[in-house]
């Protein structure tokens, strides 16, 4: 600044309730058109964050039990480029979702499951009371019967569960993984915590944590020393009969993310998840990493058709799909909508706004903007006149 005044500022002024306006100056805003123009596709790309040390960013992860839901779709939309910036920044960075393939709501899956395949051969199996009613339940018995006929009626109970428990989780895993296709999000890793189980990665954190003096024996449970790193209060690791919570196996997945050599991993979990930020804190911390930690929580999405709130869905059940979202107004305003608002927020996404042509809906005006620049860029090459744009 000479005499007071700041580089490209035109003018500064007080408004109330509490803000300053900045006008630039043309020499300033002529000087980023031609930057823009000199760097062209490098235009703000740096290597501002190549010392960071990789960074992994977990989103979208959902239950293997049913069709990606739009708080998904939302994290979807923050996640993917969230990747991308950090990767234009220079940092090294990979994306990841989390597929909680473990415990009773697989046991869950497949009960529901059975019961609708037992009642494809007119056998009434009563319909678990916490159990998945959405057609896609449904489909999924018709496939079952398709391949292996009336084989699961005559199978021991136990192993039924298993199975059964299985192919549903790997179907609905390969249509979650369709869906984020067909949403243009794709993942480096798509991580099953049903293989921490399998390894033995949870008995074997939770031990570690012990012989740390980070985790302490109490009335037969294991509990995390989490309130040493800020929390509230200490969080139970292995009830008091022996099973882990839901806090160990993500004590075991930090773990390996850490050991996999991330330095930064950054968690986007879904509503009512506030309180679990103090949690993962204390568990990296308690692992040799404080700080290593961010999370974002991508809030509730409410869906509305102009006045109409969209509360439920066909195939779902209870909650309105991504897929159906992608079906009635398509990938570009889906990730446009569930995006335009600070992840933070309540979403309120109107799907009739969202096909609207006219000015009232951000999608159509942006791509109106779009489809007006590069008709003067074609306009200009058919001219011959495309080397005055240069």
């Amino acid at each position: 600044p000479k005499d007071g005044a700041l580089d490209g500022v035109a003018s500064l002024e007080a408004a109330r309730p509490g803000f300053v306006n900045v006008r630039m100056s043309p020499g300033f805003w002529s000087g980023v058109v031609a930057e823009v123009l000199e760097r062209g596709d490098d235009y703000g790309r740096s290597d501002a964050l190549a010392d960071l040390g990789p960074v992994l960013i977990e989103f979208t992860s959902a239950n293997p039990t049913g069709p990606l839901n739009v708080v998904q779709g939302r994290s979807g939309s923050l996640g993917a480029p969230l990747v991308e910036m950090f990767r234009f920044a220079g940092a090294v960075t990979a994306s990841e979702t989390y597929v909680n393939d473990a415990g009773a709501q697989l046991d869950t899956l497949a009960e529901s499951l059975y019961a609708r395949y037992a009642r494809l051969f007119g056998v009434e199996v009563p319909f678990p009371e916490d159990g998945y009613p959405g057609d896609y339940v449904i489909d999924l018995a018709r496939s079952l019967k398709d391949r292996d006929g009336d084989a699961w009626l005559h199978a021991d109970p136990a192993d039924r569960r298993r199975a059964l428990g299985r192919y549903g989780r790997d179907r609905i895993v390969d249509e979650q993984r369709a869906d984020m296709e067909r949403f243009g999000v794709r993942f480096d890793t798509w991580f099953s915590e049903a293989s921490l189980h399998e390894k033995g990665e949870i008995d074997d954190v939770v031990k570690e944590l012990q012989d740390g003096g980070f985790a302490f024996a109490r009335e037969g449970a294991v509990w995390l020393r989490s309130t040493q790193f800020g929390d509230d209060r200490d969080r139970v690791l292995r009830r008091s009969d022996g099973r882990p919570t839901y806090l160990a196996a993500d004590a075991a997945y930090h773990r390996d993310k850490l050991r996999r050599g991330f330095r930064l991993l950054i968690n986007i979990l879904g509503p009512d998840h506030h309180g679990y930020i103090a949690r993962l804190s204390s568990l990296v911390a308690s692992l040799g990493h404080p700080g290593s930690i961010e999370v974002l929580l991508a809030q509730q999405v409410t869906l509305k058709r102009g006045d109409e709130v969209v509360a439920m869905s066909k195939r779902a059940g209870n909650v309105v799909t991504l897929a159906e979202v992608m079906d009635e107004v398509g990938v570009d305003a889906a990730r446009f909508f569930f995006i335009d608002r600070a992840p933070e927020s309540p979403l309120v996404f109107d799907l009739a706004l969202a096909v609207e042509h006219s000015q009232r809906n951000p999608v159509y005006y942006v791509q109106y903007g779009h489809a007006r620049i590069a008709s003067i860029l074609r306009k200009a090459t058919e001219s011959g006149k495309a080397a005055l744009l240069d």
